[in-house]
């Protein structure tokens, strides 16, 4: 390759000779960057990704009320990260976090989620708010469940009544907590107990359909528009307190995750200003649907 179009002027000094030769190989070296791409590139450091995406799977319940649509847009505004999610029960959740499908989770089963940091796919939980689950039913009540001192005597009550109860049956973390709750009422009915296996929102409109009981979380009951035929009728307890964590992806078992992406919206969602439209947020129900937890020290730990 000539390096000059014209001869070389009598006057050419030898320093101005080197000048013209640097000048040159840049020139040559520019010229086989651009046309190697981003190998060359990767000379300057490592590559930066041209999508600036995560993806997220969550519990349902974030997601069918709304929340997660403006927690995602003022994500982006904030850091330029385009979250994107599949929503499922929490088992389903994290299973996608374990075969790579997802960067990171929102979940709502301890039980679980301590697996899933066990076995070392899961790392910095943390947790972001909570509401409760209540027991819902018809109207009438004809178990008496609206009279029941504790959710063990509540489920106790529907039973010996012999009335329906319809469960999700998909290993979300409002159907682990349902078990629990049955364990300690003795087991589930040998009858009219009916699985789903499908989410809050669908599960509930089946119940209401069929005239029984189910458990569900508050934010999903009182965020489903149109529901009629179920009320509230074992609620407020402590013992049904429901806690929400973000866990991110451990890129050392998943070396596909996005881990810088998926703590920075740990950062942002636990964050005062995340934090503050976790609490501000009502959707369609018109009430708080979520009470913001990561302001509280210690909650972590305990939660």
């Amino acid at each position: 390759m000539r390096l000059f179009s014209r001869p070389l002027p009598k006057a050419f000094s030898y320093p101005l000779a080197i000048g013209y030769l640097v000048l040159g190989t840049a020139v040559i070296f520019a010229a086989g960057a651009e046309s190697r791409g981003p190998a060359a590139a990767s000379l300057a450091g490592p590559p930066i990704r041209p999508d600036r995406t995560l993806m997220l799977a969550t519990t349902t319940s974030v997601d069918a009320t709304g929340l997660l649509n403006v927690l995602a847009d003022e994500f982006q505004k904030e850091t330029g990260i385009t979250l994107k999610w599949i929503a499922v029960g929490t088992g389903a959740a994290i299973k996608q976090a374990r075969d790579g499908n997802a960067d990171l989770v929102i979940v709502h089963a301890r039980k679980l989620e301590e697996e899933f940091l066990k076995d070392g796919f899961g790392v910095n939980r943390r947790v972001i708010a909570r509401n409760y689950f209540m027991i819902v039913g018809p109207p009438a009540d004809p178990a008496g469940v609206a009279g029941a001192r504790s959710a063990r005597e509540a489920l106790e009550r529907i039973k010996v009544s012999g009335s329906a109860f319809v469960s999700r049956g998909d290993k979300s973390g409002t159907h682990t907590r349902e078990l629990d709750l049955w364990a300690v009422a003795g087991g589930t009915p040998g009858k009219n107990y009916l699985e789903t296996g499908q989410g809050m929102a669908q599960t509930l409109q089946i119940a209401a359909e069929k005239q029984a009981y189910t458990l569900s979380d508050t934010a999903t009951f009182y965020g489903l528009a149109g529901l009629k035929g179920l009320i509230p009728l074992y609620q407020n307890s402590p013992e049904l307190e429901n806690i929400y964590a973000v866990i991110a992806v451990n890129p050392a078992r998943v070396p596909s995750a996005r881990y810088d992406e998926a703590m920075a919206f740990v950062t942002f969602v636990t964050s005062p200003r995340g934090q503050k439209l976790i609490g501000d947020f009502r959707g369609k129900a018109g009430r708080t649907l979520f009470e913001p937890m990561a302001g509280q020290t210690g909650v972590d730990l305990i939660k």
